[in-house]
């Protein structure tokens, strides 16, 4: 492998560790909108095309690539807030 093949592949590893990172954090931000601890209609008006976007273009396959073939649905709360939250954009 290369110098240049190496720093690559770290450069991957670490934006896949960040990536994973923020997830978890969203997943956790997610939990306390759908347990009513926060608010959806403020999290649809402070971040509805940035949580949006991010989960469609950004999170979801990564979502998938950890799913794998697993029976448990991981980050469920994240897609059932941003399920809310396309429902909400639709009215």
């Amino acid at each position: 492998m290369t110098d240049e093949e190496l720093a690559e592949r770290k450069k991957r590893i670490e934006d896949y560790r960040i990536l994973s990172g923020y997830l978890a954090r969203i997943e956790h931000f997610a939990l306390g909108v759908n347990t009513g601890i926060y608010d959806t209609k403020t999290a649809e008006r402070a971040a509805t095309y940035y949580l949006v976007m991010l989960y469609r273009q950004k999170l979801k396959p990564m979502m998938d690539v950890k799913q794998g073939s697993s029976t448990t649905e991981y980050y469920a709360e994240f897609r059932k807030l941003v399920e809310r939250i396309e429902k909400i954009e639709r009215k």
